[in-house]
């Protein structure tokens, strides 16, 4: 007689999903007091360089107007290497350019960049800790698999915080984002957080 199987739909990733998911959630609630307190002074400091003329983006996207919680949203992307898209306009007609104000800032803005990467590799971790194996590349793999908690976010986050500009609206770039913030970021982080907890005996 064989064994019964389970034919239920399963979501890609299983539980690792939820602690991807759980992982850009918290990393999101972290960023809601540096946006309150930096962004204003990040965005007008920003510049972008069209055709060799540098802008300024506050001619086009007022951070005063931004809310702190789109402006957390900005800045959790930036984090993780996603930048803004800000329609600029140039006089002649209307260009889009993007722009990443924590890089560009430099200095203590870098350490924003942390907290993702160091969100998603705890998660990583703690999601694979059932995970039985003796191969650490494996556990690895295991926990990239988080990203699959983290696209559907950042697919329904990219629109919610995107905000009116000059000549249309400024957020993070689609492109960027769903590849960059939606997979391959989690799923790196994840990677390193999980081989990591591999080489630690009993985590």
């Amino acid at each position: 007689m064989s064994a019964s199987r389970r034919t239920e739909l399963r979501y890609p990733g299983g539980r690792r999903a939820l602690y991807g998911a759980a992982a850009f959630l918290a990393s999101y609630l972290a960023f809601l007091p540096v946006a309150a307190l930096r962004y204003e002074d990040l965005l007008a400091s920003a510049t972008v360089t069209v055709d060799g003329v540098s802008y300024e983006v506050a001619e086009n996207l007022a951070p005063e107007s931004v809310s702190t919680v789109a402006g957390a949203g900005h800045l959790l992307f930036n984090a993780q290497f996603v930048p803004l898209s800000v329609p600029m306009d140039l006089g002649v007609g209307t260009a889009a350019a993007t722009v990443n104000p924590l890089l560009q800032a430099g200095g203590i803005h870098l350490l924003p960049l942390l907290v993702p990467a160091v969100a998603f590799a705890v998660s990583g971790a703690l999601a694979t800790r059932g995970v039985s194996t003796s191969r650490p590349l494996r556990r690895a793999r295991a926990a990239a698999m988080q990203f699959t908690g983290v696209a559907p976010l950042v697919l329904i986050g990219i629109p919610l915080v995107s905000v009116a500009a000059s000549g249309g609206n400024a957020g993070p770039d689609l492109l960027w984002g769903i590849f960059g913030a939606g997979a391959f970021y989690p799923a790196g982080a994840g990677a390193f957080g999980g081989f990591l907890a591999h080489k630690r005996a009993g985590f």
